[in-house]
């Protein structure tokens, strides 16, 4: 037997060698559409130059298998089950002594085609860098083998595989030699995204190792802060499934400037303000509150109450009694106030004046640092970093310490006599300690913001810290603009940290942009090959769906930092069209895109723009770029994450599709859509449709229909449905009991029971439709004017704007639109709301004054929220509400979407926010009124909260909206300014807000 193996090993050997010799090698250039795409690539000519898959393929692997490479043999078995419908049989054999591989075969000798494939893979070019996840990958018409020198390797060659099946099975021969460039490959977020096996999934697919997880931003939900009940059971399988799928999963337990886990659990543990010399007067048993909300008390940092000489310290229970407040996170200048009073026997005289010292905090929403001179707060971090690693046993750790905004000011740091660095370098060497005790092979990462001294112009090393903390911190430097500003700075920063300091370096992407991205590319490729220079990260913390295409450029970079070309990152940005902006599911999806394209431009016709031009452009560009998406990212995206097996053919299809789609609904719409605009009081209005009329009261007889619209409209027509050969006559009043006729109306018939009656715009609340035989009315057409408001200035006495009477002879805007039901087939999609909404609005040296009306036939149905002092039982926003949105122009460049937004319930309670901006809370005065029929909401938001000053508006134009949620008989949403429809929060769109035009009165504005 043995005998009879020598024989034919030797007949193989002798078989493969002249294989080799007759078979022409060639590299190739050529783009596979695999994420990340392959280091070399190489085709040859062979008689038969495809792989089939087939009912009776097998896969082979080694014997006694290690984890990964079972898991990667299901990923594929998987696959091909989902592709061809396929079970493929899986065995273990012994197809050489050394090395890790996975065979697909077809035939018995496995032996044979095993040989075959690695004489070939053998004849390549050795890797240009050593790496354990380094694998060769053949395919030929008799095998496809990978092979690599661990089990790593073979796992990344599966997710080439993985990308590289086409939809009839026949897989190209081709030859792939591959490695990483980059040892650390990083994904960065928070536990909301990251704790998905989809998305780890995807990060294998990728080749990605490592995930870093921030987890929930207050202590009670953090996975490391409180790993117990839900959050353990989600944090271990966050662990096992990285770990599944060769990811390393690794804590992020957040640290110093975003401190929210450490004050979350203990508030007095903030780097609070040291208040010092505060007077109070104490008179009897008088309550007197503490000039500072959110008192900070702990046994370091007590409440002090002394003399005015500071000669007597008084104490507390024998002299004074302390009267505890609110004291928590966001510490909000409206928690409940600390006080004073005197005991009965006191030492402190009646009357007398005495001096508090004490600490409180500040505003802070989520960005909350601790005190690393508080003996609690190390409390806290210590027992938090001995759970993580007892129970997650984790390789490395990160500890955040990025965008510290308070260190060193309140009485524990400023009494200790440490200066601001010895305070840093206190805080770093603690963790490092504690971590390194616990865990002496745990490697810690922290960002680069404690390191580099951030008040320069360029990037210096706080060499103090630098000097004094342990060498082998992972530093973790981080941009996210793409400026040349930024460029310049973020070259000086990577010299710093990686040339001069010897620093371990891992760079930070943002993957909200490819532009950030390309920036590190560049940046960082002068060290590649460095020791110091660990790899990449990619951060994100944004809904997952939207940020495929940086990830997957990401990824190219990671896997082969000089392998993106120009053109590929071109590519990659010209993909955004489908997959960026709007998500991969989108992109994938034809039946989404058809739909929403159709909506878009009906939408842009109904406001005004000029889509004929529009969609020619659209249409050019979308043939531009289709290749590019079809075959490049499309396909790439589509195998590693939503559709395994779905191939760049079907793709192709889909894409040629519609392109063609884009072209035909142009077309189509413009036939549908030629008058988009109607003139009326010498502006140019837009139609829309009025609301389900199944809702409105309707009286019929045998001739005639009756419409109650609820209030007065600028109605211009009316759509019936039934055969008719005669005209039917339209009569339309205002208080329902005086009719007049139409004489003017223009029928337009369609097929033979349907009918389009217009007139010139008239003014109406009821509407009477008169046929013979009756018609059965299905929509009422009237007119939506431009969202533009002309604000007056007017000067109101004290609380006068609250009255009635002040808002009479200030302008009124109405005709709020709302969303529709969701019909493919509808072209328009935004309506007239049903309930009546008005607005108003003035202005004053200090304030914004606004006013809404509210109409609905019955207050008693309201819901709202009437607890003023537990305004967050229920979010107001959930309530009958009005919300108004403002975007100062004033600095547009300092944030171009923040926006200002104010909500106001029917009980009068109110809520306020800056988007996309630090701002704080703003104190809004607003006062709501519920009458019979209808509720009126007005306010008085201060200007302050702009940036602006009365006296200087007057010409200038702002952005505005308002809107109004009415939750019976089931939410509906309305806004005055007209909103593309298709998000979640459709309100939040500042582009698409009114015009604000503020006017000058005759002698100026008063102050």
């Amino acid at each position: 037997m043995k005998k009879t193996l020598l024989i034919s090993s030797l007949l193989v050997s002798l078989f493969v060698a002249t294989l080799t010799n007759a078979v022409e090698i060639k590299p190739t250039d050529q783009l596979l559409g695999v994420v990340p795409e392959p280091q070399q690539v190489y085709v040859f000519d062979l008689a038969k130059t495809t792989f089939e898959i087939s009912s009776g393929t097998t896969i082979t692997l080694p014997p006694n298998s290690p984890p990964l490479l079972k898991q990667a043999s299901t990923m594929l078995t998987d696959d091909l089950k989902t592709a061809y419908d396929i079970n493929p049989t899986v065995t273990s054999r012994p197809l050489n002594p050394t090395g890790f591989y996975l065979l697909l075969s077809n035939g018995d000798n496995k032996q044979a085609a095993y040989q075959k494939s690695l004489a070939l893979l053998n004849s390549l070019p050795a890797a240009a860098r050593e790496s354990d996840e380094k694998y060769r990958l053949a395919i030929t018409g008799d095998s496809i083998l990978i092979w690599a020198p661990s089990e790593k390797g073979v796992f990344y060659g599966v997710q080439t595989l993985r990308q590289l099946l086409t939809l009839d099975g026949n897989i190209p021969a081709m030859l792939i030699c591959d490695w990483p460039t980059q040892d650390i490959r990083a994904s960065y977020g928070s536990s909301r995204t990251l704790g998905m096996e989809s998305y780890i999934k995807k990060l294998a697919s990728l080749k990605m190792n490592m995930a870093i997880v921030e987890s929930r931003w207050y202590a009670r939900g953090n996975w490391w802060y409180n790993p117990t009940g839900t959050n353990l059971v989600k944090a271990q399988e966050f662990f096992r499934l990285c770990r599944k799928y060769n990811v390393e999963p690794v804590p992020m337990i957040q640290g110093f400037g975003w401190a929210y886990g450490v004050v979350g659990i203990n508030p007095n543990c903030s780097e609070g303000i040291w208040i010092r010399d505060e007077k109070q007067i104490l008179t009897g048993q008088t309550e007197v509150t503490f000039n500072h909300p959110n008192v900070l008390v702990t046994k370091a940092a007590p409440i002090v109450i002394t003399d005015t000489q500071k000669k007597q310290t008084y104490i507390e229970g024998k002299d004074y009694k302390i009267i505890a407040g609110k004291t928590k996170p966001r510490f909000e200048k409206s928690n409940a106030p600390w006080k004073i009073v005197r005991t009965a026997d006191s030492q402190i005289k009646d009357g007398q004046t005495v001096v508090l010292s004490y600490n409180y905090m500040n505003y802070c929403n989520l960005q909350t640092p601790y005190c690393p001179l508080e003996p609690e707060t190390y409390k806290i971090i210590d027992r938090t970093v001995q759970n993580v690693i007892e129970k997650f046993n984790p390789k490395y750790i990160h500890i955040g310490h990025d965008e510290v905004r308070y260190i060193n000011r309140c009485s524990r740091c400023q009494q200790s006599g440490m200066t601001t660095d010895e305070i840093v370098i206190r805080d770093i060497n603690h963790w490092y300690d504690q971590i390194k005790a616990a865990g002496p092979e745990i490697k810690i990462m922290v960002w680069n913001d404690l390191f580099i001294d951030h008040t320069r112009e360029v990037a210096i090393a706080n060499k103090a810290i630098f000097d004094a903390v342990p060498q082998d911190f992972i530093i973790m430097p981080w941009v996210y603009p793409a400026t040349a500003r930024v460029k310049k700075y973020l070259t000086q920063r990577l010299e710093l940290l990686i040339k001069d300091s010897k620093r371990p370096t891992l760079g930070t992407s943002a993957g909200y942009t490819n532009d950030n991205i390309w920036l590190w590319k560049e940046a960082m490729g002068k060290y590649q090959g460095d020791p110091n220079n660990l790899g990449f990260i990619f951060s994100y913390w944004g809904e997952a769906e939207r940020m495929w295409s940086s990830l997957n450029f990401s990824a190219e970079y990671m896997w082969s930092w000089q392998k993106p070309s120009k053109a590929v990152y071109q590519l990659y940005n010209e993909s955004d069209l489908l997959c960026r902006k709007r998500g991969l599911s989108f992109a994938l999806n034809l039946a989404k895109q058809e739909k929403e394209t159709r909506g878009r431009i009906a939408f842009e016709i109904t406001a005004g723009k000029n889509v004929r031009a529009d969609a020619k452009i659209l249409s050019k560009e979308l043939k531009q770029r289709t290749n590019a998406v079809k075959k490049y990212i499309l396909p790439a995206v589509a195998n590693a994450q939503f559709h395994p097996a779905v191939n760049e053919e079907r793709i192709s299809r889909q894409m040629d599709h519609l392109s063609d789609f884009y072209q035909k609904l142009t077309a189509d719409v413009w036939k549908q859509q030629s008058t988009p605009f109607i003139e009326f009081d010498g502006q140019q209005c837009i139609p829309l449709p009025i609301d389900d009329l199944k809702k409105m009261p309707l009286t019929e007889n045998k001739n005639q229909a009756t419409l109650d619209l609820g209030f007065t409209r600028s109605l211009w027509g009316v759509e019936l449905q039934g055969k008719s050969t005669s005209q039917p006559q339209i009569s339309l009043s205002r208080n329902g009991k005086t009719f007049s006729n139409i004489e003017s109306v223009t029928r337009k018939t369609k097929k033979s029971e349907s009918h389009l009656l217009t007139w010139a715009p008239q003014n109406a609340q009821h509407i009477k439709i008169s046929s013979s035989p009756a018609l059965t009315p299905k929509k009422i057409f009237a007119l939506k004017k431009p969202a533009i408001y002309d604000c007056v200035p007017k000067k109101p006495s004290s609380g006068q704007w609250k009255s009635n009477a002040f808002w009479k002879d200030i302008a009124i805007v109405e005709d709020f639109v709302t969303r529709q039901k969701k019909s493919p087939k509808q072209l328009q999609q935004l309506i007239l709301s049903r309930w009546r909404t008005t607005a108003q609005a003035t202005y004053d040296a200090k304030n914004l004054y606004i006013r809404l009306e509210c109409y609905f036939p019955d207050a008693k149905m309201l819901e709202y929220n009437n607890n003023k002092t537990a305004q967050s039982a229920t979010p107001i926003w959930e309530n009958d509400c009005v919300q108004i949105f403002v975007k100062s122009m004033k600095n547009p460049e300092i944030a171009e979407n923040a926006f200002n937004q104010v909500i106001v319930n029917a009980g009068g309670n109110k809520f306020s926010k800056r988007h996309f901006q630090d701002a704080l809370p703003v104190d809004i005065e607003a006062h709501s009124e519920i009458h019979k029929n209808h509720w009126t909401s007005v306010m008085a938001i201060p200007l302050t909260w702009f940036d602006a000053q009365g006296k200087d508006l007057a010409g200038k134009t702002w952005k505005i909206n308002f809107g109004r949620t009415q939750r019976y008989p089931k939410a509906n949403y309305s806004s005055w300014a007209m909103l593309p429809p298709g998000t979640m929060l459709w309100f939040l769109q500042p582009n698409y807000f009114g015009e604000l035009r503020f006017k000058a009165p005759q002698n100026g504005i008063e102050k």
